[in-house]
């Protein structure tokens, strides 16, 4: 079975992973991991702009991660790709 999980890093997050891990059936897991970041508000192409998308995708990717982590861990699988995606979405 497939499950997407998504997390922010959180001790919550985390928890319901962990969850899952027990209710599913352990031959059956495969989990998509994402992580949802605010987009940037403002209309300016500043170099803040910049600064900040690169913030996002240094915090992001540690978070996923330590996700994956902890999903190698418990002897899961997950889906190999965990790159940012910064399009803003509307």
């Amino acid at each position: 079975m497939k499950v997407l999980i998504a997390t922010d890093g959180s001790d919550l997050a985390t928890s319901a992973m962990r969850t899952a891990a027990r209710i599913l059936n352990p031959d059956d897991r495969h989990f998509d991991l994402l992580c949802v970041t605010p987009a940037w508000n403002m209309k300016d192409e500043t170099a803040r702009r910049k600064r900040y998308e690169e913030h996002v995708a240094r915090e992001t990717a540690k978070i996923l991660d330590q996700a994956k982590d902890l999903i190698r861990a418990m002897r899961w699988t997950f889906a190999a790709s965990a790159k940012p995606d910064l399009r803003q979405h509307s």
